[in-house]
């Protein structure tokens, strides 16, 4: 469900880094998961190796999420912060 949350947010935000991000994260998370299930019905290590690899995908996806997604929040912030007099 977060994931989901996750690609409809970066979406509405606008942030299209983090939406292909997330769009992908979510991806993988579903193909890991498939693989990992087919891995303890089969016991095949070629699923296995599917499933670690995809998980390292998952997470590298969402750290790219993260940081896109906190860049965009520093620009906003900067761009609407009161203008100092001088």
């Amino acid at each position: 469900m977060i994931a989901i949350y996750l690609v409809l947010a970066s979406i509405r935000a606008g942030i299209r880094i983090a939406a292909v991000a997330s769009i992908i994260g979510l991806a993988s998370l579903i193909a890991a998961w498939i693989t990992g299930s087919a891995f303890t019905q089969h016991g095949a290590s070629g699923y296995s190796m599917a499933m670690g690899v995809l998980t390292a995908v998952t997470l590298l996806c969402y750290t790219v999420d993260v940081k896109a997604s906190a860049a965009a929040g520093n620009r906003a912030a900067r761009h609407n912060a009161p203008q100092k007099q001088r």
